[in-house]
């Protein structure tokens, strides 16, 4: 203020050249950042003329010379302005000097201020030029997994360096993870990651934009690597596993049981088996069953559960059909015969018989002995004798063979079993007294005896087949064993004697089976048909019951009807008749024959004749109209009972008019 009134005063004696135009003390200029030197910051509004030939004025820039340059009025930068790294305003000093005379001050400075403007010239600069990340997979949508991470911009605070960044959603994986908020430099789940999809890893870029006028952007590629966690069981390479054969002691299992862990983890499986018949088997960690109990369940179904070693929670099931029924055996597991060592060739002994579960399959007989005296028919399965061979002696004393049946699937085998005698069984020595027995089982375990003829010498009987239904003892009792009844209707048996000579003599037994185990089917099946014909009985007379009843209702109706009728006709006839009095028990009858009534008597009355009761007819006045005179009804007394008292009746007719009878 001092200064300016002191311009004032000394105005009439300076002159007006070097002072700012508008009153101005001094001069503000701006300029953004990126003027380029040599470029004009600004001209100074200075009323005098450089050029003048009187009151000509003179500039010199007194300060800022480093950075700007003075070129007459005009002020220009002489080298590159960076708000970021120098300051963001400056000044400079300018002298401006006159040449008048006249003046007692010929200089006055002029200050210049210039504020540099940001301009958005730099982008955001992440942290780290690149991030790496490990994230586990199948992790909830929205669960946050990266936030170690910053990009800064180096504009001048506002606009030019607020930082948003974002996920760039380009390329198969760009949508698995998102930011959610641009302001927030978090990521979170977008999508499912699922190790096993495949996808064990992937890379996506994180992009940071600055809001300048005109945005500067930078990214950076994050790595991702999905972790594989326990989230699945173990998978079987079947479902379904079946084994019909026993070697070594173990099960052949088709396919055979294998299960791997779910995930990639690859973790220990182990086995376990569960199913009611499971206590006769057991499972190795290879997946191998074996039969614990001898003989093993000939049916059974079998779970298998593989679960993770440390984790049962893990685990998966399998199923296992076991089917250890043979699909071919001999009818006996041992076949007999006695013969004489005299027997010619091609003498047929006996026939063995095979019987497979498939009726379709071509069942083949074989011996396995090539140097056996019999000969098995390939089809039949008759046994033949052979003879020895050349240079052998004649065949004599016991001698087993093993008989072979094949169906293309399973082979059974059974023995056979030969004693050549030198005499015949019909010549003495030894034999039974019968070729074979018929018998049936009974109320006991006792089915019957089997003995030797009379001349036999004493031997040891055996019985060579069924043992575990029947049962012999050495004096010939046959018996069934405590097992049960054998399933057979009838039983072939074949017994054995021996003497002490080695002499032995075969019969054959049959046990007829009448009364065969019934399945609980069956029995469920007959129960079942008793209560249905129970229930058709009941119905049958409960409809009888209905149609009679209807039918006597109807009787009773259609009497009823005629019977009225006919009693109005009879009362035409008797309207001027005296009173009567009708006995008990009398019964009424029409002249025709026809319907009848009883009168009953009242048992409480007397005997005495001044107890009878009289009633009269009804009079014509009730009668109504007329109709056809009828025969009048006829009574005939059933037994003279006195104290009797007449009953009432009243019969409407069709045209509705009441009689009323006694």
């Amino acid at each position: 203020g001092f200064h300016l009134v002191w311009l004032l005063y000394l105005l009439p004696s300076l002159s007006l050249s070097c002072l700012l135009e508008d009153g101005r003390s001094a001069v503000y200029l701006s300029v953004f950042e990126d003027l380029r030197p040599g470029e004009l910051i600004g001209t100074l509004p200075i009323k005098g003329d450089l050029h003048g030939n009187k009151d000509g004025i003179h500039l010199r820039l007194v300060k800022g010379n480093e950075i700007v340059e003075l070129k007459e009025k005009e002020l220009v930068l002489k080298k590159p302005l960076d708000r970021e790294e120098g300051a963001s305003k400056f000044d400079a000093l300018v002298e401006c000097s006159m040449d008048d005379p006249r003046s007692d001050f010929t200089k006055l400075n002029i200050s210049v201020f210039v504020l540099v403007k940001d301009v958005n010239d730099n982008a955001p600069v992440f942290d780290q030029e690149k991030s790496s990340i490990e994230i586990p997979e199948e992790l909830p949508v929205g669960t946050m997994v990266f936030a170690n991470f910053e990009a800064l911009d180096a504009d001048q605070s506002g606009p030019n360096s607020l930082v948003h960044y974002s996920i760039v959603n380009e390329g198969p994986h760009g949508d698995l993870l998102k930011i959610i908020d641009p302001e927030k430099p978090i990521v979170v789940i977008n999508k499912r990651l699922d190790y096993e999809a495949p996808l064990h890893s992937f890379e996506v870029e994180i992009e940071a934009t600055d809001n300048g006028e005109k945005p500067l952007r930078t990214r950076v590629p994050l790595h991702v690597t999905v972790k594989d966690m326990d989230d699945l069981p173990p998978r079987f390479d079947s479902l379904y596993h079946y084994a019909k054969m026993v070697t070594n002691g173990q099960l052949v299992v088709i396919p055979p049981i294998h299960a791997e862990d779910g995930d990639a983890l690859n973790a220990p499986i182990k086995y376990r088996l569960a199913g009611e018949l499971a206590s006769h088997f057991s499972i190795d960690g290879d997946g191998s069953v074996r039969i614990r109990s001898n003989p093993p369940p000939p049916l059974a179904t079998l779970f298998i559960h593989a679960y993770e070693e440390g984790n049962e929670s893990m685990n998966a099931t399998a199923f296992l059909h076991v089917d250890l029924l043979p699909t071919l055996q001999f009818e006996h597991d041992r076949y007999s015969a006695q013969i004489q060592t005299d027997i010619s060739p091609n003498t047929f002994i006996t026939q063995v018989r095979a019987i497979a579960r498939n009726e379709n399959s071509n069942v083949k007989y074989s011996i396995e002995d090539a140097d056996a005296v019999v000969s098995v028919d390939e089809r039949f399965g008759k046994i033949l004798f052979k003879g020895a061979r050349e240079g052998k002696p004649r065949p004599t004393g016991s001698i087993i063979y093993t008989i072979q049946a094949n169906d293309g699937k399973q082979m059974a085998r059974t023995r056979l079993a030969l004693q050549f005698s030198p005499e015949s069984p019909c010549q003495g020595g030894i034999k039974f007294d019968q070729e074979s027995y018929e018998m049936q089982l009974g109320a006991n375990n006792f089915i019957g005896e089997v003995s030797l003829a009379a001349r036999s010498q004493p031997a040891t009987m055996r019985l060579l087949n069924l043992n575990n239904y029947f049962s012999l003892d050495n004096a010939g009792r046959l018996t069934l064993s405590p097992s049960g009844i054998p399933p057979c209707d009838y039983c072939e048996l074949i017994v054995s004697a021996t003497d002490k000579e080695g002499r032995v003599a075969l019969t054959k037994v049959v046990v007829h089976n009448l009364s065969p185990s019934m399945s609980t089917t069956g029995m469920l099946s007959i129960l079942l048909l008793v209560v249905v014909i129970l229930l058709l009985i009941l119905l049958t007379l409960f409809v009888c019951r209905r149609i009679s009843y209807a039918r006597s209702t109807k009787d009773e109706d259609a009497l009823s009807q005629l019977y009225g009728l006919r009693r109005k006709t009879s009362s035409l006839r008797k309207e001027k008749k005296e009173q009567t009095t009708v006995p008990s028990g009398t019964i009424v009858e029409d002249g025709d024959g026809g319907l009848c009534y009883v009168i009953n008597s009242d048992t409480k009355t007397t005997s005495s004749p001044s107890s009878t009761t009289k009633s009269s007819l009804p009079s014509s006045s009730l009668a109504g109209p007329t109709s056809p005179i009828s025969r009048s009804p006829t009574y005939r007394s059933s037994a003279p009972v006195s104290g009797a008292r007449l009953v009432p009746i009243t019969v409407t007719s069709h045209d509705g008019a009441p009689t009323v009878y006694f």
